[in-house]
């Protein structure tokens, strides 16, 4: 089942960009704030009124003198001393009482002339507004700076906020998964495996470089591999130069022996027949040699092809098979194993002829008994191949990675089954090491 990541990524540039509205936001409006209170204080609204009036009464007294005409600055809601005049009409809270009363307005203001019956006086209230013409040059200035700081405050700061956000985003999220991305492609492309990409993160970037360490993993697993099926390519050239080397220097002793012999009529028929079968028998090595090396190419050209199988199944038909292989050298072969009905997957020819080579081995040098012992662990199987003979040579246990070793008592083998082994488990994903413990003991393992 594949791992799904939630996007966290996306919801960490959403906070990102949440938080920068936010703060973005919050300092346009106390910075819009500010300019309107700087603005009030430089020309600060009035609640003060100018009180107009035109006294036009005609006395026979003063037929000839102007009407009387006058204004007053008075403020809202504050007592005032206007003797002169006198209304007790208030018109719905819109005209003044004057004469020692109260300059009363609740709503409007009247900016229309109004007469006040017989009384003969027009009266106008105005409200008094302040202008900022009437500032000096410095005020003025700031006076205007603050209304245009009004509009280019907040878009210098959604500007700065949208810089700030990418920027901070950038460093806190994708520069180091950048970085170390791009490092480990440039080792990469130099042929450098011998490094980890190390960011871990919960998020799509984390996941990215999870992903390319695995990737680097299976490089560096794949080049290992590679060298070592060079480096036994060159054991597999030194071995067959080695072995080859014996038989070939019989062949040519032989024929030169021949050669010097026959022409001077010194060789019987017999000793003819002798150096013959001589001949044959190293032809006959030289020819089984060639047959190993075209079993191992083989080998290193076959894939594994692992099936899923009941381990329970898979064991009574081992038992079965190998169990009736040794009737015939009257060796007792005992299986043995804790592992029940588990599902491993494993490729059952490769296991097959792993089993083969190695019981094959023991049924010739093993005395009475031979062991065989599965278990498992780890998601590996493990195997134990025993016996009560007379062990491993030194020759061969020094020779372990040679592909082939003869041993002077059985020279009618090469030697080439533990090499079939180990490039069988090799491509298992598993190992195998001898020793001896009183016999013969071969352990190994492959992936299942």
């Amino acid at each position: 089942m594949e791992k799904t990541v939630k996007p966290r990524l996306r919801a960490d540039f959403i906070k990102y960009v949440t938080t920068t509205f936010i703060c973005v936001a919050a300092l346009s409006l106390i910075a819009i704030l500010g300019c309107v209170a700087v603005r009030e204080w430089l020309v600060p609204s009035s609640d003060e009124v100018y009180l107009n009036w035109t006294d036009d009464i005609e006395t026979p007294y003063e037929k000839d003198v102007k009407p009387n005409m006058g204004y007053m600055r008075l403020t809202l809601a504050e007592p005032s001393d206007i003797n002169p005049f006198y209304t007790d009409d208030p018109n719905e809270n819109r005209v003044l009482r004057l004469g020692g009363a109260l300059l009363y307005s609740d709503i409007h203001l009247i900016e229309e002339s109004i007469h006040l019956g017989n009384i003969g006086v027009d009266v106008c209230v105005t409200r008094v507004y302040n202008s900022p013409e009437s500032l000096t040059p410095k005020r003025k200035f700031v006076y205007y700076a603050s209304s245009a700081a009004m509009v280019a405050v907040p878009i210098i700061l959604a500007l700065a906020g949208v810089l700030m956000c990418g920027f901070l985003f950038y460093e806190e999220k994708l520069k180091k998964p950048i970085d170390e991305l791009s490092s480990a492609t440039e080792k990469i492309a130099a042929q450098d495996l011998d490094f980890s990409v190390g960011y871990r993160a919960d998020d799509e970037l984390g996941e990215l470089c999870g992903s390319f360490e695995q990737m680097r993993r299976a490089l560096r697993e794949n080049n290992e591999r590679m060298w070592q099926m060079l480096t036994e390519r060159r054991q597999l050239q030194a071995s067959v130069a080695h072995d080859l080397r014996n038989p070939i220097a019989i062949i040519k002793g032989h024929a030169e022996y021949l050669r010097l012999n026959i022409e001077k009529g010194r060789l019987s028929d017999e000793k003819i027949l002798s150096v013959s079968d001589n001949i044959g028998d190293a032809a006959a090595r030289l020819e089984h040699y060639t047959e190993s090396i075209r079993t191992l190419n083989h080998l290193e050209d076959l894939d594994v092809e692992c099936t899923e199988a009941e381990f329970s199944e898979l064991f009574d038909n081992i038992c079965d098979d190998f169990t009736a292989m040794s009737k015939q050298s009257g060796i007792v072969i005992s299986f043995d194993e804790n592992i029940g009905k588990r599902i491993l997957k494993l490729d059952r020819r490769a296991l097959y002829r792993i089993l083969e080579n190695l019981i094959g081995n023991a049924l010739r040098f093993a005395e009475k008994e031979i062991k065989v012992i599965f278990s498992y662990g780890g998601g590996r199987l493990n195997v134990t191949v025993s016996d009560d003979g007379c062990g491993f040579s030194d020759k061969v246990l020094r020779a372990r990675d040679r592909y082939f070793v003869t041993d002077k008592s059985d020279s009618s083998h090469s030697g080439l089954g533990l090499t079939v082994c180990r490039i069988l488990l090799r491509k298992h994903g598993g190992g195998l090491a001898i020793e001896n413990r009183g016999g013969a003991f071969i352990e190994f393992f492959l992936e299942a």
